[in-house]
């Protein structure tokens, strides 16, 4: 029973994870998309454009899970994808002004649920939460890079 206790904690992250998930996908349900659909306008807006190739790289995912976004996504008119000049193989996605407009109607999901998340919870705490995540992200992190080289 001492092991269960013990991993209370990854119990709890796992929880947090997945409330924060389901308030994301909720809030995004309402503007008829899916967090990964967001995550893909959100992060092609912060670079203007982005090739399929930096997507991958920054999403984390499969080709063939891309495509399927970028067909989705192209399909409601959100982007375009593009042949880069220098190389016909590689395409750039970028928004289309439905898609800068979709974005600048939906509130940010990260914002939206981190001011629900800390409600009642003082600033120092708050700090200190942030402060002990990060500390163990990096305790993490440093395993899955060397294993991913």
């Amino acid at each position: 029973m001492r092991q269960v206790k013990e991993a209370e904690t990854i119990y709890l992250i796992k929880r947090l994870n997945n409330l924060v998930n389901h308030h994301i996908d909720e809030l995004l349900k309402e503007y008829g998309m899916a967090r990964s659909q967001f995550q893909v306008l959100y992060l092609i807006s912060e670079s203007g454009s982005l090739n399929q190739k930096d997507l991958l790289e920054q999403m984390q995912i499969e080709p063939a899970t891309l495509t399927g976004l970028l067909d989705t996504l192209e399909g409601k008119r959100y982007i375009r994808r593009s042949s880069f000049i220098k190389d016909k193989r590689s395409n750039v996605v970028q928004l289309t002004k439905s898609g800068k407009e979709i974005l600048r109607r939906i509130p940010h999901p990260g914002v939206y649920v981190q001011s629900m998340m800390f409600n009642g919870v003082n600033e120092s705490d708050r700090k200190a939460f942030q402060k002990n995540v990060s500390q163990i992200i990096k305790n993490l992190e440093p395993e899955i890079v060397a294993k991913n080289k």
